[in-house]
C-alpha cells in the first residue's frame, strides 16, 4: 500500500428521464458563474469511465425485481463487482454536458435528460464511485461527438447474458452499430471503440460486463499509456510538491459547495489533473489504486454536480 501526502452513497441502476433532451447547456443546478471550460484549458485529451462499485446490501428502496437484478449483476460478474458504468468527459464553452449514460427502463442520454444527479452520484451512492481516466488526442470532442450518435439506443437486460460464460463466446455475433440496444457497460465500450479506436479495447462491446469493462481500461496497459500521456501535459504538478494545489485538492474532495465554487478555475483543472495522474500512478497496489480512483470520481462528480 502506498502512502498520501494528502489525506484524503438512490438506486444504482435507475434514473427516470424528465424528457427527451439532448445535449445543451447542462442542467445541475450549479452556479454559472462557476464553470469554465476544462476543454479549453487543458484537458482536451482526457476523457474518464466512471464506476459505480457494488454494494453487499441492497438498496431498501428497491423493489424486488431490482434486488434481484443487482444480486445477479454481482453474482456473475469477477469480485469484487461494479454494478453500473457510464462516460464522462471534461466540458467545454459550447458543450457543458460531463455524463452519458444508459439506465434500466430509460434510454441512453446525457446527463440532463435524466433527474435527480445530485442525490444519484453525491447521495445514497456517494463513496462507492470510481474513475478511471482515458487519453487520446481530442479524446473529449471525440468521445462527446460519438455520443451524440447513441442518444437514445434502447437499454437491454438481455445482453447481460453475452457479458458471462458461455454466452460470452459468441457476443461478437450480436450486433454492436449504432442504435443496437445494449446495457451500461455495452453502450460505453461501443462508444470508446468507435470514438477513440487506439484506446485498444479488445473484444466486441457485447462481450464486457461493467465489471470485466472497468478490470480491462484498468489494467497496466492502460493505467502505463495513460500515465506517460498525463505526463506530457505541462501543467500537471506533483499534489504533495505545491501547497496550493494540495490545498484545492482538499477542498474540492472534503469541503462545503460555497468553497468548491470559490476556487480559481486554474486550480480545479490543475486538482482533476494531478487526481487523474495518482490514479495511474506507478507503484500502486490494487487497494492503493482504488482509492486514487475513488478519489479521482469525488472531485469530477463534485464538480459536474456543483459547478456546470
Amino acid at each position: 500500500m502506498v502512502g498520501f501526502t494528502l489525506d484524503f452513497s438512490s438506486d444504482q441502476f435507475r434514473h427516470r428521464k424528465t424528457d427527451d433532451s439532448e445535449g445543451g447547456d447542462g442542467g445541475y443546478g450549479g452556479n454559472p458563474n462557476a464553470f469554465f471550460d476544462l476543454v479549453g484549458d487543458g484537458l482536451a485529451d482526457v476523457v474518464f469511465l466512471l464506476l459505480l462499485d457494488g454494494k453487499p446490501e441492497a438498496n431498501p428502496n428497491w423493489t424486488f425485481a431490482e434486488e434481484v437484478l443487482d444480486g445477479l449483476v454481482q453474482f456473475a460478474q469477477p469480485s469484487p463487482a461494479v454494478t453500473h458504468v457510464e462516460l464522462l468527459f471534461p466540458p467545454s464553452s459550447k458543450h457543458k454536458e460531463m455524463h452519458f449514460a444508459s439506465y434500466i427502463g430509460a434510454k441512453a442520454g446525457f446527463g440532463s435528460s435524466f433527474r435527480n444527479q445530485h442525490s444519484f452520484y453525491l447521495g445514497d451512492n456517494s463513496g462507492q464511485w470510481r474513475a478511471v481516466p482515458l487519453t487520446a488526442k481530442q479524446a473529449a470532442l471525440r468521445l462527446r461527438t460519438e455520443c451524440e450518435k447513441h442518444k437514445h439506443t434502447q437499454y437491454s437486460l438481455m445482453r447481460y447474458a453475452f457479458a458471462v460464460p458461455p454466452l460470452r463466446a459468441i457476443a461478437s455475433l450480436l450486433p454492436e452499430s449504432v442504435g443496437s440496444p445494449g446495457h451500461c457497460a455495452n453502450i460505453s465500450a461501443r462508444c470508446l471503440k468507435n470514438a477513440i479506436p487506439e484506446i485498444g479495447i479488445e473484444h466486441s462491446s457485447n462481450w464486457y460486463g461493467p465489471t470485466t469493462l472497468a478490470l480491462e481500461l484498468s489494467s497496466d496497459k492502460h493505467t502505463t499509456a495513460t500515465r506517460e500521456a498525463l505526463e506530457t501535459i505541462t501543467h500537471i504538478r506533483s499534489i504533495g510538491e505545491d501547497e496550493d494545489l494540495a490545498r484545492a485538492v482538499s477542498t474540492i474532495l472534503h469541503n462545503t459547495d460555497e468553497e468548491l465554487k470559490a476556487l480559481e478555475p486554474h486550480l480545479i483543472r490543475d486538482s482533476i489533473a494531478a487526481l487523474s495522474l495518482r490514479a495511474v500512478g506507478d507503484g500502486l497496489d490494487d487497494v492503493g489504486r482504488r482509492i486514487c480512483q475513488r478519489q479521482l470520481a469525488t472531485a469530477l462528480l463534485r464538480y459536474s454536480c456543483t459547478c456546470t
